[in-house]
This record gives structure tokens, sequence and C-alpha cells, in this order.
């Protein structure tokens, strides 16, 4: 038996119907995975849109995260015109929300997302550290 799910915004999922709780978190988790990800779509399409013609560029988009490429000069203006992109693509859909952006403008040669340049080094001198 199959079931199908209407996820905003206008699409429709399919549903393996097993047994189990395996079925319910599936069905709690799919609108919400599958109005994520729309949103974010088309959050990247308009911060394409609004760099385009510009000498900042989207380079490449990683699960929820996006990776832009600008004159260091401008990470910080590039930064916030992109926060703002993607804060009302949110809000388009789900006005009552106040989602966070976080901008990498500490170390914008890492693509860590909090800045951590020296990650790596660190885990190489000690394999169980954890990041804060």
């Amino acid at each position: 038996m199959a079931e199908y799910l209407d996820t905003p915004p206008s699409r429709a999922d399919y549903v393996a119907a097993s047994q189990g709780r395996k079925t319910v978190n599936q069905l709690i988790n799919t609108p919400v995975q599958a109005a994520g990800g729309v949103v974010f779509r088309e959050a990247v399409v308009h911060l394409y849109r609004h760099f385009k013609g510009t000498t900042t560029k989207v380079i490449l988009p990683v699960h929820d995260a996006v990776v832009i490429e600008c004159d260091t000069d401008n990470v910080e203006v590039i930064g916030s015109e992109a926060r703002l992109i993607m804060i009302d693509t949110v809000r388009k859909y789900y006005p009552m929300l106040h989602p966070r952006v976080d901008i990498n403008d500490s170390a914008p040669h890492c693509w860590n997302k909090d800045g951590h340049s020296d990650s790596l080094d660190r885990f190489l001198r000690d394999p169980m550290y954890k990041l804060s």
C-alpha cells in the first residue's frame, strides 16, 4: 500500500506505507524536507539572479548552505545581501518564521560554516577534539 503526501509548496511525494515507527517518521519528515528543499532551491535561484552580471558568483549549493565567491573587500556587504535574500525566501512561504542565516566572514578562505580554518590541524593533533 502507498500513500501520497501533499507537501508545500504544491508537491506530491510518495511515501511507502509499511508497518512501524519508520513510516511515522517518514510521514513526519517528508513534508518538512520537501518544503525545505523547495525553499532552498528558490533561494539559490534568487541569489544567482541578484548577483548575475557582478563579480560575485554563486559557486556551489551544499546541503543547506551556499558557497559564494566575492571580492575580499565586499564580504560583509555580500554576506548581508545574501542573508536578506535567503530570509526573504523562507518568509515568502512561512511568514511567521524568523530564520537564522550564518555567514562565515571571519575566515572566508575556509568553507567550514563557522570559519574554523584550523579544523584539520586540530584534528591531526588530537583526533578526539570537537568543534565548539
